[in-house]
């Protein structure tokens, strides 16, 4: 089972930056926080037989401006209001270096949020990524840590888990359809 959510970056920006003095972003980000909680209703509420009695599901994302680890507090939040389910953020690794972070103005790290290991993720009964469109694809940094997964490929360690993920780029039709 796997789902899908593409996320305008200007749904994204309203949850980073909150209202933006129009009454229309109000809309806009009660609306995220709705296809948010569909997505994980789907996923999970459906009381599937791959929850365990605690239901633990893994929210690991990658975000270098806040849209998208914003989008995963949405869906952490939305794990968490369905009974049983317990939703547990990871941010994956970084793999700019701090100076070529500043040029781009890209802020601090989330220090709060734990780094993703591969050794996790058979502790979850279930699982979403995150991670924004770069040109049409997934960003490296999230590449990399699914091509640092193949052990568990290799073993199956993860067989029979579902599976969702969302997504957003900064453009209409800047490659979500692509990358999703």
């Amino acid at each position: 089972m796997c789902f899908c959510i593409l996320i305008p970056l200007h749904v994204a920006n309203v949850l980073v930056h909150g209202h933006q003095g129009h009454d229309h972003y109000h809309d806009v980000s009660s609306s995220s926080w709705h296809i948010c909680q569909l997505g994980v209703n789907i996923l999970i509420s459906s009381k599937l037989p791959f929850l365990t009695s605690r239901g633990f599901l893994l929210c690991s994302y990658y975000s270098m401006y806040g849209h998208i680890e914003a989008l995963a507090q949405q869906i952490k939040e939305g794990v968490n209001s369905v009974e049983g389910v317990e939703g547990h953020l990871f941010r994956v690794a970084e793999t700019f270096s701090p100076d070529e972070l500043k040029n781009m103005k890209a802020p601090p790290t989330n220090r709060n949020i734990p780094e993703i290991s591969v050794a996790e993720l058979p502790t979850a009964d279930a699982f979403i990524f995150g991670f924004p469109t770069r040109f049409g694809g997934m960003a490296a940094q999230m590449k990399a840590f699914f091509d640092s997964t193949g052990s568990l490929w290799r073993t199956q360690g993860l067989a029979g888990k579902p599976a969702g993920l969302f997504v957003s780029t900064g453009t209409q039709g800047g490659g979500q359809e692509t990358t999703a």
